[in-house]
């Protein structure tokens, strides 16, 4: 390895694979060359999780445009219409776009504008029109009048905070928080949306009341408060903020969808000295197992290979020897670097 430290963006999603280092590896690393990480291995994407990613593009669409419906439906439509894997036949409605339009309309329609609760704050961002350019053709744009800047809503919010630094390496921790905003004559709070097939709404939302991603979400403001005290997410994260998930509980007939707020949970700062140690904790298993290139498959010892939905991606590949798991990795995934503000495109 070079002199050089090596740069690792983590974040919910990958921090799942972390009770197996040969799975993270594999995920986030993939192999190390001249001291750069090379990239990890991407398997092909479920219809469920393209399905969730097109209702959130139309969601920040019609922030974004303030309410323009014909714009926010072509965005969801180019989002949906990409190569996906239907993972249960019995779901068919999950490749349906008619059935993700009606979604998106009735969620919009019958859920967000008739919340009267939950207000995202403003804030300046770059026009959606003119791409923040602040003209269109060399005439100016009429919806920011050539600014490049409108004012907008607290949607879809990215940050990428350095975590960890050694000798070895640097961490950043990453994500994007769907909504930022305040409940009326209550907290400041960030929500998150989560669409799903589960039947048992409370029993579904009330499991996030220990979500690694709520707690990374929260952390990351608490960290810009300190940081970047003017930001927005600095600003919420001086406050005693709460965090929240929004369920859409989809069915095979969209105009039967349901929606459902989860409590809002509000983690003391006992609980997130105690997540900060934990990911600190990591980082530094992280920085051994690169300094020995040495990724176990802890997986077969603490049972996460078939966890509570189904095996690893990676069980073909870690049941096989090193020459045919090769192949297997090279045949049945995508080679990429891990970039968790860029995981879905």
């Amino acid at each position: 390895m070079s002199n050089n430290k090596l740069e690792i963006d983590i974040d919910s999603t990958c921090l799942s694979t972390s009770a197996c280092e040969r799975n993270f590896f594999l995920t986030v690393i993939g192999s190390i060359e001249d001291g750069k990480i090379v990239g990890g291995y991407k398997s092909p994407p479920n219809a469920a999780m393209i399905y969730g990613v097109a209702v959130h593009k139309f969601i920040d669409t019609m922030y974004k445009t303030a309410g323009h419906y014909p714009t926010a439906k072509t965005f969801a439509e180019t989002s949906f219409n990409v190569p996906k894997v239907l993972t249960d036949e019995k779901k068919q409605w999950l490749l349906d776009p008619k059935h993700l339009i009606t979604s998106c309309y009735n969620l919009w329609t019958n859920y967000i504008e008739e919340d009267s609760n939950f207000e995202l704050l403003d804030l300046p961002v770059k026009c959606f029109w003119c791409f923040g350019k602040g003209q269109d053709k060399d005439i100016p744009c009429k919806h920011c009048q050539g600014k490049g800047v409108v004012n907008g809503k607290a949607s879809e919010l990215t940050f990428r905070i350095l975590i960890y630094d050694d000798a070895f390496i640097k961490v950043n921790l990453c994500g994007t928080i769907d909504r930022v905003g305040k409940f009326h004559n209550g907290c400041y709070a960030i929500g998150d949306w989560k669409t799903t097939s589960a039947y048992n709404k409370d029993s579904y939302l009330s499991s996030y009341e220990l979500s690694r991603q709520l707690r990374i979400y929260v952390l990351a403001c608490k960290m810009m408060a300190q940081m970047y005290p003017d930001s927005i997410l600095g600003k919420v994260g001086s406050t005693n903020m709460g965090a929240f998930i929004d369920g859409v509980f989809l069915k095979s007939k969209a105009n039967d969808n349901e929606y459902q707020r989860s409590q809002v949970f509000q983690f003391s700062n006992e609980d997130m000295c105690d997540f900060r140690i934990m990911v600190d904790d990591f980082c530094r298993k992280l920085s051994e197992s690169i300094q020995h290139n040495y990724w176990p498959k802890a997986g077969i010892l603490n049972g996460s290979c078939d966890a509570k939905f189904g095996k690893c991606r990676f069980w073909n590949v870690c049941k096989s020897n090193e020459t045919v798991g090769n192949l297997l990795l090279n045949r049945d995934f995508k080679r990429v670097i891990y970039n968790p503000l860029k995981f879905n495109e």
